[in-house]
């Protein structure tokens, strides 16, 4: 009797386990799909109505500025707004460009799949142009931007419908404009971080959609993911989870989101493995020779995505400098000389971080991961590295690398002729991080003092402090 009530017993003791663990399967399954999802399509309180259309705007702003995009065609206005700064800008300006009027748009669309669409203007000369869609799929996980076919029925129904609200919103602000604040007539909007906001709204009510099956509306049969109609044109849609734009939902809650999910990164043991590799410590030691460095001109290499050995770089036609290669946008590392000629500033410079920035660091976070990017200045006075750990969220200005170079120039200028025309390379290494820390102000960009067997990180402290140096482990 007691055998049986222990078997008994552990019957149900592993009826009850397998319970839990199916448990815990489902609940592992349904955090999964949470995290795969936008934040910005995720009500945050049960009373909460989501606003499919500004999600959709404040994406296409984030994706414009981590992938050097422009699906919102933003960049014309941004640098008219400046421009109203100081001078007139006439209407005929502002409607030069086509952008997309995110302060009109459609109702939100919903199918039967769950698949959500809004439809967006695009705005030139003063007309409305096309149509844009934004369209969330596969279980709310994709977004996509489609520019509508124009030979549809659809399309041709709504078109008018958009124009009309464009002339009705936008008619009494036919004027010159002169501050930002006008601007705010235009639907232009105030930029806050990576998106737009205080817009006006006027929502079009747009005819149902033609059913699947239904000649012109009828499914495309595919389409590469997202909605099928087939009136959805192939203008370069944008496919891409929440991971790119880091508008993830937090896997470890169950309402709420967070922005910016970024795995954890370790530049110290990302740089050893670097100078583990035989090919790049190759590399590296062949720019640190002194007949490398007594060149009249930089030397270096660049590392791809789509190549298996690194990219020698040398100088252009012209000039002493390098530049990355224009054969695709996967290079995502590069090492290269700052000379021994009299004058040169032996750490980076403000197109070195630049192209860091805008070069590595994106390209890395598009086909592979951010962690990836590296920069390297090699010169006699030591070897310097650029990493990044920060969450992707910044934009480089059209004006950004020229303000950089004012201060840099104007900076290191004063040392050199204040130090009896030399550096002093401790001096040259605090000004370099009081330039990341004061002028650069993009959280996570690091630099380290590098040697293959040992790096160490440099961050600005103070004025009347020497820079600060924390060894990596």
């Amino acid at each position: 009797m007691k055998q049986k009530l222990t078997i008994l017993g552990l019957s149900g003791l592993l009826l009850l386990t397998g319970c839990r663990a199916d448990d815990m399967v489902t609940n592992a399954k349904r955090q999964d799909n949470w995290a795969k999802k936008f934040s910005v399509f995720t009500k945050k309180t049960d009373n909460e109505v989501i606003d499919y259309a500004k999600g959709f705007e404040i994406l296409a702003q984030i994706h414009d500025s981590l992938y050097h995009t422009n699906i919102s065609g933003r960049k014309h206005m941004e640098k008219l707004l400046e421009l109203s700064k100081v001078k007139d800008i006439d209407m005929s300006a502002i409607e030069a460009k086509p952008y997309v009027d995110f302060g009109i748009h459609s109702q939100t669309i919903t199918e039967k799949n769950g698949d959500k669409w809004v439809v967006f203007p695009r705005i030139q000369d003063g007309m409305v142009k096309d149509l844009v869609c934004g369209v969330l799929s596969d279980e709310e996980t994709q977004v996509h931007y489609y520019v509508l076919k124009r030979d549809t029925e659809f399309y041709k129904n709504s078109i008018g419908l958009f124009q009309n609200a464009y002339i009705e919103k936008y008619a009494p602000a036919k004027k010159a404009l002169n501050s930002s604040q006008k601007f705010l007539e235009l639907g232009i909007c105030t930029k806050k971080g990576n998106f737009f906001d205080n817009c006006n709204i006027s929502i079009v009510i747009l005819p149902p959609p033609p059913p699947k099956g239904g000649g012109n509306g009828s499914s495309s049969g595919g389409g590469g993911g997202g909605s099928s109609w087939d009136w959805f044109g192939w203008d370069r849609p944008i496919d891409r989870g929440c991971m790119k734009y880091y508008k993830c939902n937090d896997p470890d809650n169950g309402g709420g989101g967070y922005s910016h999910p970024i795995p954890p990164r370790n530049p110290c043991k990302k740089m050893k493995g670097k100078f583990e590799d035989p090919i790049f410590k190759k590399n590296f030691e062949r720019l640190q020779k002194k007949e490398t460095l007594d060149l009249d001109h930089e030397l270096g290499f660049a590392e791809s995505y789509e190549k298996s050995t690194p990219t020698l770089l040398t100088n252009r036609t012209g000039t002493t400098s390098v530049r990355l290669p224009e054969d695709g946008r996967s290079y995502y590392g590069f090492m290269h000389t700052h000379n021994n000629k009299e004058g040169v500033v032996r750490i980076f410079s403000p197109a070195d971080v630049a192209t860091f920035l805008s070069s590595c660091v994106r390209n890395a976070e598009e086909k592979g991961n951010a962690s990836d990017a590296y920069a390297i200045v090699v010169t006699s006075e030591g070897s310097y590295t650029l990493k990044y750990t920060g969450d992707g969220n910044y934009s480089l200005g059209l004006n950004q690398l020229s303000q950089w170079d004012t201060w840099y120039n104007d900076k290191y200028f004063s040392l050199y002729y204040n130090s009896n025309e030399s550096f002093s390379q401790p001096d040259v290494e605090k000004l370099f991080t009081q330039f990341l820390k004061e002028v650069v102000r993009i959280e996570g960009l690091e630099v380290y003092k590098s040697t293959p067997t040992s790096s160490e990180k440099m961050e600005y402290n103070g004025e009347n402090q020497p820079v600060k140096t924390t060894p990596c482990n």
